[in-house]
């Protein structure tokens, strides 16, 4: 086995098992196993490498984030020891639907990075959109420099103010 992988042989693996399993991955790259190598335990391997007692001892939560309808990823959750919180949804454009609710063509609207007083916001919006707890939303803002802050990029509709 290649032990030596660019990012283009990365992306072909993904497109493999996006291909061969039927979903679409959204993924950190480092963790995807071929289909022909599955069973083998090179994911758990991979996780527990990944989650060492410093790791594991720096977060109050570790996400595992599997497609719903990964036969695979059902098989290895049901022998890990890990439990089911919630369940994260994906967003699909549709044009047509985008169209008939489209505000008017001459809204202005803004792409911009957030700024640092923006912490506040950010949290809100985890909290809102991925029902996630107050504190842990605070905590995890309050973690990140102003650099990973301006890293988040906020769509600001003409005259709107957040709350």
């Amino acid at each position: 086995m290649n032990l030596t992988w660019t990012w283009a042989d990365v992306e072909a693996l993904q497109q493999h098992v996006e291909q061969h399993d039927g979903i679409a991955l959204k993924l950190n790259w480092d963790t995807m196993v071929h289909p022909n190598y599955r069973r083998q335990g090179i994911f758990t391997s991979l996780l527990r490498r990944g989650l060492n007692l410093a790791t594991v001892g720096s977060y109050p939560k570790i996400l595992l984030n599997a497609p719903g309808n990964s036969d695979s990823a059902k098989h290895f959750l049901a022998t890990y020891p890990c439990r089911y919180e919630f369940s994260e949804f994906q967003m699909k454009h549709s044009p047509k639907a985008a169209c008939a609710n489209a505000p008017s063509r001459t809204t202005q609207i803004t792409l911009r990075s957030a700024e640092d007083a923006e912490r506040p916001l950010l949290a809100r919006l985890d909290q809102e959109g991925f029902d996630l707890h107050p504190e842990e939303t605070r905590l995890y803002y309050e973690k990140l420099t102003e650099e990973e802050v301006r890293q988040n990029e906020l769509i600001v509709h003409e005259g709107a103010r957040h709350r």
